[in-house]
C-alpha cells in the first residue's frame, strides 16, 4: 500500500534542508529521486553566506545539473 501511494502522490520538498558545498558532485540528491521526489528545491544561499559563496555553490549546482540531464532537470520557473 505504501509503494501504491508514494506513485500516486507528487512528493516536493522544497527546501530540502541540505545546503551542499560547491562541488560538481550532487550524488546525495539521489537519496530523493530513489524516494520518487517529483520536486526538490535545494538551498543555494541565505543571508549569512557571502554573497561569492552563494553565487559558488550555485555555479557548481547548475554545473552539475546540465551535465546530467538524465538524472536532473533545471526548473527556471512555474
Amino acid at each position: 500500500m505504501t509503494v501504491d501511494l508514494l506513485r500516486r502522490t507528487l512528493i516536493w520538498d522544497a527546501p530540502a534542508g541540505i545546503l551542499l558545498p560547491p562541488r560538481n558532485d550532487l550524488s546525495v540528491l539521489d537519496e530523493w529521486r530513489m524516494r520518487h521526489a517529483d520536486y526538490l528545491g535545494i538551498i543555494v544561499g541565505f543571508d549569512v553566506l557571502p554573497r561569492h559563496e552563494t553565487l559558488a555553490v550555485l555555479t557548481a549546482y547548475r554545473r552539475c545539473i546540465l551535465a546530467s540531464p538524465e538524472r536532473f532537470r533545471l526548473v527556471f520557473g512555474f
